[in-house]
């Protein structure tokens, strides 16, 4: 039992190594932490614009809008938990705003 890895960097598994033959061509086999390591980089890709973003909407779903809150904060009125919460995801979606900036400037 093991793991084999193609010329396009796809992971192949065999029960039985006898069955090498099916394979595609150049396949080269693989230690399991080789295969793991390829796993987790192919389970989390590196962020995008649009992934970034989706994690600003669901930080800001649900919220007032962005002006209400701007002025909530400055002012520091409101309820006081309220306020916190309203900081503490600002202070979540400030980095992401940043990694989108960062994102557009390198595409």
């Amino acid at each position: 039992m093991s793991f084999w890895q193609d010329t396009q960097s796809k992971l192949h598994y065999l029960d039985d190594d006898s069955y090498s033959y099916l394979l595609p061509p150049g396949s080269i086999q693989i230690t399991d932490a080789a295969a793991a390591a390829i796993q987790a980089a192919n389970n989390n890709p590196p962020p995008t614009v649009q992934s970034i973003q989706a994690q600003i909407n669901a930080l800001d779903g649900g919220l007032q809008a962005r002006s209400v809150r701007a002025m909530l904060i400055a002012i520091g009125g409101g309820d006081p938990i309220s306020l916190a919460k309203l900081q503490a995801l600002e202070a979540q979606i400030t980095p992401l705003r940043a990694q989108i900036a960062a994102l557009q400037v390198n595409n």
